[in-house]
């Protein structure tokens, strides 16, 4: 590979063009901009406060909010210290703490009494069907050969040579590994009677679902045992379970955190100024959803905003080395890739799409628009704007060659995808987001993104091009809904800007009928993400999630390791967060529910990612009080 050509000639080619623009006319024009607008602004209070990380948080220490924060977690973990030393001693959370050091063979032993008792109950059923049969044999087959595995579950994996081949894409950095002693299952015989009982039960009544349920006590245990593998299961599954199912992850991970709390596993809780703007942006959807004009619908949608937001204070707590941050980055990455694969599948695979997608008098040569695993092509297209930055920032990171192909690999993958999905915000976003990345990284990169936008109506096909340019155009049955629906849409937040009519679709859908206007007679939400926010939660809603953001970028800048993976990860997030706040000029960011798990999951790596390089929390709460 580093003997390319295609390699050679674009190296040399972009090193010609570099060397041009350093010390160019151009590059002058640019740099006595930049520095006049920095001059400018150095005094000014914003900048400011974008550069204070540290001082500013000060003002909400004293706060209620804090308050609320600080004694619940004080009381968690006070709680820990009078009942840890009972808890300790029970047999379950010695199980729990030990379910990776238990041998394999009494794992296989365990196995073979539900294999047997689901075989007795399918005889006393007769569902020896074809599915059944399919499903016990590699099951029983495993269960033999784990039989004559030595050691645990943690000791092979740490000595397979296939696993160390596919951790060397994770680990980036050393990694300390732990030698336990086999922990002995107590009353084997007992628990293998009790489980052959279980199997028959479940053999009789659905061998699938049993299997299922078995699987999904397992994962219950696993979490339990270690939250950090509930965090790393709710970023894979986020863009690819339903939502029910992500937000069960997500409070089952938050408990076994509360326990790990209470056993002295985690002794202390961060608060960031992000995670203070969080909260508040959360009471004030609360107060929201009970003065509602539908208030059983609203309260749910609070408890998904609720439960969502929580897989944020999860990333910046658990997350607590640069390697398991690394880890978490690139298992976001790989669900990408899992979601980009599905949409190029779809592409050229599935025709059916639904029309109203399409406005098939000005785009006939659009035939489909993929949507994976999002139901809806503009929602993932919002998707991929997050993804694609960060993939795009680790092939610019790794050092080693077949890895950096490896990711280019898969940013052009999830690229494809956004392609398919004609998605024409989404286009535009992830060329800002790129572009922020890109600048920011190294200025000089400017000049040839202005040449690429200037090349770009010359080289893009026909068909992309004329959707880009249809952007705005009244013509199109897209547009013009979006535009009627906007007017309803400010009309009422005109009427509600102070309170809000209440969180999700039910709520909006009973009041908007009172100010549709022709052409939109129906919506569910108001097509854009800043109208949407004022007319669900009031002013203070916006207000809010526009401090959120803010924190964010403030989090980028007073990163101390400017050459560090965080930073240049934290970059192409910060790029992804301005594409995708893009797209909520034409769309309701968050009537995904899972776009609202996935746009905390990024706070949080992005927060997590800044604290391990140097930038510090606004303060620590812990059993012995509050530190700075």
């Amino acid at each position: 590979m580093k003997n390319s050509a295609i390699i050679k000639f674009f190296t040399f080619m972009i090193g010609r063009l570099l060397a041009i623009y350093n010390d160019s006319i151009l590059e002058k024009l640019i740099d006595s901009v930049c520095n006049f607008f920095k001059e400018k602004a150095k005094g000014s209070i914003f900048c400011k406060f974008m550069a204070d990380s540290e001082k500013s948080g000060n003002y909400w220490k004293n706060s209620f909010v804090f308050k609320a924060i600080s004694s619940n977690v004080r009381f968690v973990l006070s709680l820990g210290n009078k009942f840890k030393s009972s808890l300790m001693n029970s047999k379950i959370v010695a199980f729990l703490d030990n379910i990776l050091n238990i041998s394999i063979k009494d794992y296989s032993k365990l196995s073979a009494a539900i294999i047997l008792g689901s075989l007795v109950g399918m005889a006393l059923n007769r569902g020896f069907d074809r599915i059944n049969i399919i499903l016990v044999v590699p099951l029983a087959l495993i269960t033999i050969l784990t039989a004559f595995i030595p050691g645990t579950i943690k000791s092979v994996c740490s000595s397979s040579v296939v696993v160390k081949i596919f951790a060397s894409l994770f680990n980036r950095y050393s990694v300390d590994t732990e030698e336990n002693p086999i922990h002995k299952l107590k009353n084997l015989k007992s628990v293998m009677a009790l489980l052959f009982v279980v199997g028959i039960i479940g053999g009789m009544i659905s061998f699938v679902k049993f299997i299922i349920a078995i699987f999904a006590v397992i994962v219950v245990l696993l979490i339990l045992n270690n939250t950090k593998i509930g965090i790393f299961l709710t970023v894979i599954l986020a863009p690819i379970m339903p939502t029910m199912v992500c937000a069960g992850i997500v409070l089952l991970t938050t408990v076994s955190y509360y326990i790990g709390l209470m056993l002295g596993r985690e002794k202390s809780y961060k608060v960031s100024q992000s995670g203070a703007f969080i909260i508040g942006f959360l009471a004030v959807a609360f107060f929201s959803s009970v003065t509602s004009f539908n208030i059983s619908k609203s309260v749910q949608s609070f408890a998904l905003y609720f439960v969502f937001a929580l897989s944020y204070f999860l990333i910046v707590n658990n997350i607590k080395t640069k390697n398991q941050w690394y880890n978490l980055v690139v298992v976001s990455v790989l669900a990408g890739l899992l979601v980009g694969l599905y949409g190029v599948y779809q592409n050229f695979f599935v025709t059916a799409t639904d029309t109203s997608w399409i406005d098939e008098d000005m785009f006939t040569g659009i035939k489909t628009r993929v949507y994976s695993t999002f139901d809806n092509p503009n929602v993932l297209g919002q998707y991929l704007v997050m993804s694609i930055p960060v993939a795009f920032a680790l092939m610019w990171s790794e050092r080693k060659i077949w890895a950096k192909t490896f990711y280019l690999g898969v940013t052009a993958v999830m690229g494809a995808c956004l392609i398919f999905t004609w998605s024409r915000a989404a286009w535009i976003g992830i060329i800002l987001a790129i572009g922020f990345y890109m600048v920011m990284k190294d200025r000089r990169w400017s000049a040839l993104l202005v040449v690429a936008l200037l090349i770009m109506p010359f080289v893009l096909p026909e068909s992309i091009l004329s959707r880009i340019t249809s952007l705005g155009n009244m013509k199109d049955s897209s547009t013009a809904y979006r535009f009627s629906v906007w007017l309803s849409s400010l009309r009422m937040a005109g009427d509600y800007w102070l309170s809000g009519i209440g969180l999700g679709a039910g709520a909006f859908e009973r009041v908007y009928q009172k100010y549709a206007l022709n052409g939109a007679g129906f919506a569910l939400h108001a097509h854009n993400f800043y109208i949407q926010l004022v007319v669900e939660m009031g002013i203070l809603g916006i207000v809010l999630f526009a401090m959120m953001i803010i924190s964010t970028y403030r989090k980028i800048i007073s990163i101390k390791e400017k050459k560090s993976v965080n930073y240049n990860v934290a970059l192409a997030m910060g790029g992804a967060i301005l594409g995708y706040l893009f797209q909520g000029v034409a769309e309701n960011l968050w009537y995904n529910y899972r776009m609202i798990l996935l746009f905390f999951i990024y706070l949080g790596i992005l927060n997590s990612g800044a604290n391990l390089a140097g930038s510090k929390p606004v303060c620590t709460i812990s059993a012995d009080g509050i530190k700075e």
